[in-house]
């Protein structure tokens, strides 16, 4: 993910991103600093030896050192962190990594195929571990964004992947969430809790395919017309970034209305000379058979329908 090094310690504050590392020993410990927002407490999953379901889920509600994992087997075991609460909910930093073993030095391997994935509160896990939600209230435990539709995909491919994704945010809407668009903060490592003067590196951290899932924040956002010019550009500037990336924009999965004009945006690109860039409408959640997250956002079945129409769709 879009991790960041500062004040000694590893920042990663985005959905999915976090850290590994290779331990030989029977336990492994981290020191985290957490700053919470609107006293919400931030969630990061562990993972053990390459397994896809955590082993532990850790509720960091205070800055201080937490046991990873504990009474492993004698040997070497890698270990993975991922945060699943989404930026806005808190920043999180790790500065020691310990063990009653010793570390190996060795850098588990990364994956040959990589991709980045642009959202709002879907792809962000909203309220997606319930399934009675539909007017419920939010409480930080009940988003996995390690859980998507997106990481789906990913987890298919075995590709790495790298969201950024903020509850509320559009490609022209601002209002009910960050005060922005994704093309303000799209650049940047993390425009949305840092500053928006350190460059993301996109040279050394090419995509295979990026994924851009904005549009439901802008259902009801603008004319049509300037609609159109806003997905636009939001594609005009993942292409910049990403030359040879596979570009998908998905929709579809809370709302339908207004999915002819990203359609058109597309092939308005398209028409350019760019035939790498896609349209893929996501199935709608159905809460009558799958449930309903939080506020109607899409229950973890309904993540796992989309994701099987975007894997199929990738291959």
């Amino acid at each position: 993910g879009r991790t960041y090094s500062a004040n000694d310690a590893l920042y990663f504050n985005w959905t999915m991103s976090g850290f590994s590392f290779e331990v030989n020993g029977t336990d492994a410990y981290a020191t985290f600093d957490i700053t919470k927002n609107n006293n919400r407490d931030v969630y990061v999953n562990v993972y053990l030896d390459g397994g896809t379901d955590p082993c532990n889920t850790l509720c960091l509600s205070k800055s201080g050192e937490y046991l990873l994992a504990g009474d492993l087997p004698e040997g070497v075991h890698t270990i993975k962190v991922l945060k699943r609460s989404e930026a806005s909910i808190g920043t999180v930093a790790v500065s020691t990594v310990s063990s009653s073993g010793s570390f190996t030095g060795n850098a588990p391997s990364k994956s040959t195929r990589t991709i980045e994935v642009l959202g709002d509160s879907i792809t962000a896990g909203f309220g997606n571990l319930v399934t009675d939600g539909g007017s419920g209230t939010h409480t930080s435990y009940e988003q996995d964004g390690t859980r998507t539709y997106a990481t789906m995909a990913a987890e298919h491919f075995g590709a790495d992947i790298t969201a950024v994704c903020a509850s509320g945010i559009g490609c022209l809407y601002i209002g009910n969430g960050p005060d922005c668009v994704m093309q303000d903060i799209y650049p940047y490592v993390d425009g949305l809790n840092l500053d928006t003067t350190t460059q993301y590196n996109f040279q050394d951290n090419p995509s295979d395919v990026v994924i851009i899932s904005l549009g439901t924040n802008d259902a009801g956002c603008g004319s049509d017309s300037e609609l159109i010019a806003a997905a636009e550009k939001m594609i005009t500037m993942v292409r910049q970034k990403n030359p040879n990336a596979v570009i998908i924009w998905c929709y579809g999965m809370m709302v339908t209305h207004r999915s002819s004009l990203f359609k058109q945006a597309v092939d308005n690109i398209k028409a350019t000379g760019d035939d790498k860039v896609y349209y893929l409408a996501l199935p709608t959640a159905n809460a009558a058979t799958e449930g309903s997250g939080v506020g109607g956002h899409p229950t973890l079945a309904s993540h796992l329908t989309a994701s099987k129409v975007l894997t199929n769709f990738i291959a």
